[in-house]
């Protein structure tokens, strides 16, 4: 399985990403894997990394702070289907795919 990142902004989804490398980075600056243009996220918000565990999310020492399922992640957190990560004015909601992005 592969993971699939479902990015919305005011309650329209925007954008899906497929997540194809061991690590994602979440932010503002032109740099990052997935950009998000907002004025509350910081240049390096988040940070999402592929290991035989999973996918797990990881704040990046970002100014304003990643929730999941609407609580402050303090700690690396191993995500879970159909959870909904946010940064920003940005949800993100997270789900396991098949391996093809042609199946789903």
């Amino acid at each position: 399985m592969s993971a699939l990142l479902m990015i919305s902004r005011h309650n329209h989804e925007i954008g899906r990403i497929v997540l194809s490398t061991a690590r994602i980075l979440l932010g503002r600056s032109p740099e990052c894997d997935v950009i998000l243009e907002d004025e509350d996220v910081s240049r390096r918000h988040a940070v999402i990394t592929a290991d035989d565990d999973g996918y797990t999310l990881q704040d990046a020492g970002s100014r304003n702070g990643v929730a999941i399922n609407g609580d402050l992640l303090t700690t690396p957190r191993l995500l879970k289907p159909r959870d909904v990560i946010t940064i920003g004015g940005y949800t993100i909601r997270f789900e396991l795919t098949p391996t093809d992005p042609e199946d789903y």
